[in-house]
């Protein structure tokens, strides 16, 4: 009888993708705590006086979705104001 090897075993499979899951863990770590991309300290002292938040990314755009949204409840206001 002859044995045919298989191109892949179970396990090896599973340690793959162990490893690229191990991978994408830290990317996203990494990730999470980089800072706002091209920033630099003239930019940070101006966001921070405006109170926008330059901690890291996810921060720093949610920090200017909230005033722009201030922004555009003023300028609504405005409006209302005028009609």
């Amino acid at each position: 009888m002859r044995k045919f090897k298989t191109a892949f075993m179970l396990v090896e499979m599973l340690l793959v993708a162990a490893a690229l899951m191990i991978i994408a863990i830290i990317m996203l770590k990494l990730y999470n705590k980089q800072p706002a991309v091209g920033l630099n300290k003239e930019t940070k002292k101006v966001a921070a006086q405006a109170g926008v938040d330059t901690t890291n990314y996810q921060t720093t755009i949610d920090s200017v979705k909230g005033k722009l949204q201030d922004i555009q409840e003023k300028h609504f206001e405005e409006l209302d104001k005028n009609e």
